[in-house]
């Protein structure tokens, strides 16, 4: 008894394979007698079916509209009305009928794109939807219909990885695909930008023509929301090349009559540029008066200039590169996820800044992102350079902001290495003067200091390169101990004040500053006095409590580096000196202390010594400092001798050193 239902239930998948595969072979053999069976196939798509019967109705139906596409018999007409419906014949009855069930088909086939269907019915029903966008009008590539199945792609919640690779493995290649893609992105993203600035309550209004059939066509799909349109966007957006091959785009870029052999090495979907059906459109005027013009020479029985070439502008290298544009600075204007902004930021500076018609275009979006800081203003930075270097962007405060991110937060980053990877570009460069070179590293070397070893490692590289790259920074590693400004006679005649006398000192104190006053009219005689030595016989006689104060105080190691300001050229890093680099010589690390040994006698011998690379340091951690420490070979190693094991860390012979402490 219990067998029966479940032999029923597994029969039924094969019962309806059965019955479609039954319809499709009707259709096809006999497309006029049972075309009936078109209407049927369609219901079996509208139907929750089984994965193999639906891939047999898409594959049924895609053969026999193909079919009518070829004989010319499924085009659209215009709207009649009832008088000239009543005169119809049974053909355009038929044919009528036949349009209306491709469109349903359309529908249903957008409708798994969007629904959550197996990834094999999504893949046949987006070859089969492709197939009807090249097959509507032979050497046309049918946009309009194009753009419903993009949007039906980027505004699915449930569009499979297979399709995303279908289309940009099979179809994106192709030059009318890729312009049409780029268009379509740009219309969505307007459209997405649009619905936000309404709050949803004028989307109807909103919804083009276009876009309005494809989001019907799938009405019972959940559309996504921003972030996940944006996702989609970028992710089709990423596989669009920009443009055409070189080779391609110096043929076209030539005169206007040269613009037939520009077909060579394009390929295209519709098959045109194949057959050399088309041509590259010049781009000078507008739609409209495209429209006018030839609706000007129908009405005059004017000949074309080329008899069977279209002008189209995805054959234009001009046009495609202003898509291509277009599309980006749409979708840089949508409300972008953390995510995706990164990835946009790490692509922009070669994948996209190169290929855009007005690069500049892109400053305000760039500079935005720097103002956040953090992570995103680091990857921003790469944008800024370009913009910067090659296409005359006038950001003086570019350095400004690289030097103001430098925080001692930034050796903890996730993304450190491609900060400091960018970081060495932009210093690297010729732009950048002494005076901000020496402020750079000052800031390293201040913040070697507190980071940890690998960071200090990283620093240290930054700072040797940064002297060898201005040599005229070199007075930051010694700089002798200055004199005052004072002339010698004012420093002779006027000796530093002693400190106040203590309470219970006034006689030692008195005596003290006697002592100074003496010596430094004593060195008058021969020369100027030094206040270094003023200083030091104040604080001898005056004992600890003594103090110096006014330009002496410098002298006795005050740092005339402003660490907290935030313009390099107002920093003084320049009249400082690199004393946290002779401070790492001590450091707890012995690969840090080694490291700046090693950079300290390269700094001595410039020929024979080059630029430190940043690479390998930028993946040092704890763990790779320790294992490299471990693996070292020792040449000596050290051996402790006992007269008897120890039988505890510290015995009582170490109770000397922890008085206080329990041993």
């Amino acid at each position: 008894m219990s067998t029966r239902p479940k032999a029923a239930a597994m029969g039924l998948p094969i019962r309806e394979l059965e019955h479609v595969k039954a319809l499709v072979a009707g259709l096809l053999a006999q497309p006029d007698e049972k075309v009936n069976n078109a209407g049927k196939l369609v219901g079996v798509l509208s139907r929750s079916t089984t994965q193999d019967a639906a891939l047999a109705a898409i594959r049924g139906l895609r053969q026999f509209f193909l079919a009518v596409f070829e004989d010319g018999e499924l085009t659209a007409r215009r709207k009649q009305d009832s008088s000239e419906a009543a005169e119809q014949s049974p053909e355009d009855v038929l044919q009528q009928w036949r349009l209306r069930q491709y469109l349903l088909y359309q529908q249903r086939l957008l409708a798994l794109l969007q629904q959550k269907a197996p990834a094999e019915v999504q893949v046949a029903a987006l070859s089969a939807l492709l197939e009807a966008v090249r097959e509507e009008k032979i050497g046309v590539f049918g946009n309009r219909l194009y753009l419903q199945v993009l949007a039906a792609i980027v505004r699915s919640r449930h569009a499979s990885a297979e399709v995303m690779g279908l289309l940009a493995t099979k179809y994106l290649p192709c030059a009318d695909v890729r312009y049409y893609t780029l268009r379509g992105i740009d219309k969505l993203a307007q459209l997405n930008a649009a619905r936000a600035a309404a709050h949803a309550a004028s989307d109807d209004e909103l919804e083009s023509e276009d876009v309005g059939d494809a989001v019907a066509a799938g009405s019972d799909a959940a559309d996504v929301g921003g972030p996940d349109l944006a996702r989609n966007l970028y992710d089709v957006l990423i596989h669009v090349a920009p443009g055409f091959p070189p080779s391609v785009s110096k043929q076209s870029e030539g005169e206007e009559g040269a613009a037939d052999d520009s077909t060579q090495g394009v390929q295209s979907w519709c098959g045109a540029a194949e057959v050399g059906a088309v041509a590259a459109a010049t781009g000078r005027e507008s739609s409209n008066k495209r429209r006018r013009r030839r609706r000007q020479e129908a009405e005059s029985g004017a000949a074309k200039p080329a008899a069977g070439v279209e002008a189209v502008g995805w054959m234009s290298p001009a046009l495609q590169k202003k898509a291509f544009s277009a599309a980006w600075l749409s979708f840089l204007r949508m409300p972008l996820p953390e995510d995706i902004y990164r990835k946009v930021l790490v692509k922009l500076h070669d994948g996209v800044i190169p290929h855009l018609a007005e690069p500049l275009l892109l400053s305000d979006f760039l500079t935005h992102s720097l103002d956040k800081g953090g992570l995103l203003g680091m990857l921003a930075l790469n944008g800024i350079f370009v913009l910067v270097t090659k296409h005359g962007l006038e950001y003086p405060a570019f350095y400004q902001r690289l030097y103001g991110l430098l925080q001692a937060d930034v050796f903890l980053a996730k993304n450190r290495v491609r900060f400091f990877q960018l970081a060495d570009v932009f210093l690297a460069s010729g732009m950048v003067p002494a005076y901000t070179a020496a402020a750079f590293a000052k800031r390293f070397a201040r913040l070697s200091l507190t980071a940890p070893p690998a960071g200090a490692r990283v620093a240290i590289a930054f700072i040797h390169n940064l002297l060898r790259r201005h040599p005229s920074c070199n007075v930051l590693l010694h700089r002798p101990p200055r004199k005052p400004a004072a002339d010698a006679k004012q420093a002779a005649d006027q000796p530093i004040a002693a400190p106040d006398a203590p309470a219970s000192g006034g006689e030692h104190a008195a005596a003290s500053a006697d002592t100074v006053a003496a010596n430094a009219k004593g060195d008058a005689k021969g020369q100027a006095a030094d206040p270094l030595r003023q200083a030091s016989d104040a604080a001898t006689a005056g004992g600890a409590e003594a103090s110096v104060t006014g330009e002496a105080a410098k002298l006795l190691g005050e740092d005339v580096f402003l660490a907290e300001e935030g313009d390099p050229a107002k920093s003084s890093a320049i009249e400082s000196s690199l004393w946290e680099v002779d401070s790492l010589h001590h450091h707890y690390s012995p690969q840090v202390a080694a490291f700046v040994a090693i950079l300290d006698k390269d700094l001595r011998d410039r020929k024979k010594t080059a630029e430190v690379d940043i690479a390998p340091l930028l993946s040092e951690s704890y763990g790779s400092l320790i294992t490299q420490e471990a693996e070292r070979r020792l040449k000596s190693v050290p051996t402790a001798f006992y007269h008897k094991p120890p039988t505890k860390l510290f015995d009582a012979n170490s109770a000397t050193d922890f008085e206080g402490w329990e041993l």
